[in-house]
């Protein structure tokens, strides 16, 4: 015979009631997960429209996708930038960054991961991974040395920007509002749930830049509220040089302007031929460095 009082048997059941609901939740935000991560839309307009002397193509994975992307070959023998976007539309909403990176070097790939746009496919971690050897795969087949290759990610696609240099001896890479692990942004966003135990995609970036040797560039808002500041300059901290860190103010995660990420990807070129003689000598007359260490609205901070 139950002996409980009436009050405490009601506090059990609220409870139990608020237990199955918890429950309910955490299976709801485990199976809907990747509609959360992962959200492309519309139909990406043509390269012409978002890359001067850029055009349309697709390139196949090993896993049988069909990937859009828009190709602007280089002509005079420099460096090739391959643009991995972030989680969000599609290649047409990152005109300006897209457009910066071509204003630094001489050849782009602007690549739409699977699912977005016109490629094929769902998205996934280990699908974006295979996504970036594909592009990486054709670009060799265009006769792009890895030497002059630079690879840019953008929020969601520094995660694999990552995973690339771990994989491929590239020139250099530029990390867009970068995070360090995908569950440490879902853990600011659902502190009630165990990301790190239930999450698929982890994208853990700060646990690979010990296997990373390319030089490093980092731009970061210093008022972007979906990627704090602090997990920009905690990559920066753990990678190895030569690297800089520029952080601009009054700018909402990827806002940036088009001859704000031209800087930023001139100032890779310039690290990546600073390894090299006989280009540094030839670069040190052209390339001049943002100011040191002022952060005024759209100035960057430079830090080697």
């Amino acid at each position: 015979m139950d002996k409980k009082h009436p009050l405490e048997r009601r506090w059990v059941r609220l409870c139990i009631y608020v237990l199955l609901i918890y429950v309910a939740a955490l299976i709801a935000l485990y199976a809907r997960q990747r509609d959360l991560v992962f959200q492309p839309s519309g139909v990406a307009p043509l390269a012409s429209e978002v890359m001067e002397g850029a055009s349309d193509m697709t390139l196949p994975t090993a896993d049988g996708e069909v990937l859009q992307a828009y190709w602007k070959a280089p002509k005079n023998g420099g460096y090739t930038a391959l643009y991995l976007h972030g989680n969000a539309g599609n290649l047409g909403r990152r005109a300006a960054l897209i457009q910066g990176v071509s204003d630094a070097v001489d050849g782009v790939l602007a690549l739409s991961w699977r699912g977005y746009g016109n490629s094929t496919g769902t998205p996934t971690e280990q699908g974006l991974y295979d996504d970036g050897r594909a592009a990486i795969g054709w670009l060799l087949r265009q006769g792009v040395a890895l030497d002059h290759l630079i690879v840019v990610g953008e929020s969601l696609g520094t995660g694999v920007a990552v995973q690339m240099p771990t994989e491929f001896d590239i020139a250099g890479m530029l990390l867009i509002a970068p995070y360090t692990k995908l569950t440490d942004i879902g853990a600011r966003q659902y502190p009630f749930v165990p990301v790190e135990l239930l999450m698929k995609d982890k994208f853990a970036s700060i646990d690979k830049l010990d296997l990373v040797n390319a030089p490093l560039v980092v731009v970061h808002s210093e008022d972007d509220t979906l990627v704090p500041t602090a997990m920009g300059k905690a990559l920066y901290e753990a990678a190895k040089a030569p690297k800089e860190l520029l952080l601009f103010a009054d700018r909402s995660h990827v806002d940036f302007l088009r001859e704000e990420i031209a800087r930023a990807a001139g100032a890779l070129v310039h690290l990546v031929k600073a390894a090299k003689p006989d280009e540094a000598q030839e670069d040190a007359a052209i390339f001049q460095p943002p100011h040191p260490y002022s952060l005024l609205p759209n100035r960057p901070i430079h830090l080697q």
